[in-house]
């Protein structure tokens, strides 16, 4: 079997697995950031305090 290597596919490949890369290392470093400095804790208890939750309609 033999494997023809055609220039403009190398490249296109090699562009597309450096672009997944990039993505990867992106999200890795906005989610290190984002546990480090920008953490908001919730809390479950306030799932009904809007008014629209007390209102009667029977």
């Amino acid at each position: 079997m033999f494997f023809v290597y055609n220039k403009d596919k190398i490249i296109s490949v090699a562009i597309a697995l450096s672009t997944v890369l990039v993505l990867f290392l992106l999200a890795a470093t906005f989610k290190q950031n984002s546990i480090l400095n920008n953490t908001i804790e919730t809390s479950a208890n306030t799932s009904k305090l809007l008014p629209i939750y007390s209102v009667d309609t029977e």
